[in-house]
């Protein structure tokens, strides 16, 4: 019986183990697809099927972790998937006998196939995770306990049992939830900036090879706070800090479900648009140049500043051209803004233009360069008058 108990245990955490190993880099970008919903569909088929296999039988009774099966399942995958490995799971309990338990039980996966998906539904927005998950498990372990109560004559044998099944259920779903977080943070420190929260360099580049395979309009943009690093330098790197999470905020306030936003270096950012028209994308990076440049930051007091602008570089994938090539036009075009008078959005022809150099940037461009940097040597030569004030005898 501890035997069972311990492999039913097993049995949940490797499979929260290898649903956070499949999904810790799902984005957006790919549909759901029939593949997915059968692999997923087949996955909590399967688990359910071992845990049937390894219950605890009590007068026919099978007790197992099914109903924190189906917490998470109704919890994390989508309708489609919990609905149908749901039917499935209440039609192979035949498998072990056409008798009143298996009967019953078909009674008990009706009330929960009607009974989940309204709970989970509305309470999507309104709890927490845990106390969700708590709510799905209590209401598939409130049927199981009915049942208890029906097929066995010894009221407080079934009460001891009902107890215990409780206790149990509820102790694991106390562990699972706390692995849950602990993999959820782990993932979030593996694809996401500490600084922005914003997706990271290695997320940015997985993406990139996830989009050779979806069928999409796709446009890339690469952003880049101009003289950054003179200014960090300048008032120091707390302020250059809540620069980066401001123009954060003003980049996540704008961008949809169908844009994913990134941080690759320092002052660098990047915006991946899927189903976006080539109009929609440019309208999108012309507002975000044009908010930034004129949103107030920082504030100094008695400490000139040139407001903070960015450059844009911006490339549309064209037919037969893979995303790291979109993503190369687009640098290319970054590059051409940011030696071109910089604050400026360029967007990238095709087929590329080779070879840009730095003499080729227009006049007007060098003297706004010139212009901005002498701007904020003039405000550290200011900030350090501010902070060792002359004395007088």
């Amino acid at each position: 019986m501890l035997v069972n108990l311990f492999i039913n245990v097993g049995i949940m955490l490797v499979a929260i183990y290898f649903y956070f190993s499949v999904n810790r880099s799902s984005t957006n970008y790919r549909d759901p697809s029939w593949t997915h919903y059968l692999m997923y569909t087949l996955g909590l088929s399967i688990v359910g099927i071992s845990q049937m296999i390894f219950s605890i039988t009590i007068y026919e009774i099978r007790l197992d972790f099914r109903g924190l099966l189906f917490a998470i399942a109704f919890k994390y995958f989508d309708l489609k998937t919990a609905i149908s490995s749901l039917i499935f799971l209440t039609l192979a309990r035949f498998m072990w006998g056409q008798n009143n338990v298996s009967l019953l039980n078909l009674a008990n996966g009706v009330y929960l196939l009607i009974s989940l998906p309204l709970l989970a539904q509305y309470m999507k927005t309104r709890f927490s995770e845990s106390t969700q998950l708590a709510i799905l498990l209590a209401n598939g372990t409130l049927t199981t306990s009915i049942s208890l109560l029906i097929l066995i004559k010894d009221v407080m044998h079934s009460l001891q049992l009902i107890i215990l099944l409780w206790l149990a259920n509820f102790l694991l779903l106390f562990f699972c939830v706390a692995i849950i977080k602990d993999l959820t943070k782990m993932v979030k420190l593996i694809n996401n900036d500490c600084l922005t929260s914003l997706n990271n360099q290695r997320r940015f580049q997985e993406d990139l090879g996830i989009l050779e395979s979806v069928e999409k309009d796709l446009s890339i943009a690469l952003l880049d706070i101009d003289h950054f690093k003179l200014y960090n330098d300048t008032f120091g790197h707390e302020v250059g800090d809540m620069v980066l999470q401001k123009f954060t905020e003003l980049l996540t306030a704008r961008i949809s479900l169908k844009t994913n936003a990134y941080r690759v270096g320092g002052e660098e950012f990047a915006l991946i648009m899927t189903g976006k028209s080539q109009e929609e994308a440019e309208e999108l990076v012309y507002e975000l140049r044009e908010i930034f440049e004129k949103t107030p930051y920082l504030g100094f007091v008695n400490q000139a500043i040139t407001q903070p602008t960015v450059s844009i570089g911006l490339a549309h994938r064209v037919l037969s051209e893979t995303p790291v090539d979109t993503y190369r036009r687009a640098d290319q075009a970054l590059y051409f803004s940011k030696n071109n008078g910089r604050n400026q959005v360029k967007v990238a022809q095709y087929p590329p233009i080779e070879n840009v150099k730095v003499e080729e940037a227009s006049n007007d461009g060098l003297l706004m360069q010139v212009d901005q940097v002498s701007q904020v040597i003039q405000a550290k030569l200011t900030a350090q008058s501010l902070q060792s004030p002359e004395t007088t005898e």
